[in-house]
């Protein structure tokens, strides 16, 4: 069992590592202070920008909607430290992920 635990953990991290860090971001890219802020209106994840359309940002033009962004894997920034990630129900408290081997493992289990 171990074994098999340890091949899906292995396949999940390739496919969904720094997924559930996907927010609706505020802004197109992280502010100058390195951090970037979550959209208030739209609090859930999201997959893909067509999610967050429906929000429109106020820092932004009108023509813009709040962007689907993952600051984990887009931007190589810890999403504990910029997003609080431990606060949030929606993902468990980031206890349940495919960020390692071993949080997999445990998700699987």
């Amino acid at each position: 069992m171990a074994f098999i635990f340890t091949i899906f953990a292995i396949i999940g991290v390739n496919l969904f590592v720094g997924k559930q860090y996907q927010f609706c971001r505020a802004t197109e890219e992280p502010l100058a202070d390195g951090t970037w802020p979550i959209s208030e209106d739209a609090s859930w994840q999201c997959h893909t920008d067509d999610m967050c359309r429906e929000y429109p940002n106020s820092d932004l033009a009108d023509a813009k909607v709040a962007r689907c962004g993952d600051i984990y894997e887009e931007f190589g920034r810890d999403p504990v430290a910029y997003d609080n990630v431990y606060d949030i129900e929606s993902i468990n408290y980031d206890i349940t992920n495919f960020n390692s081997v071993i949080n997999a493992s445990v998700t699987i289990f």
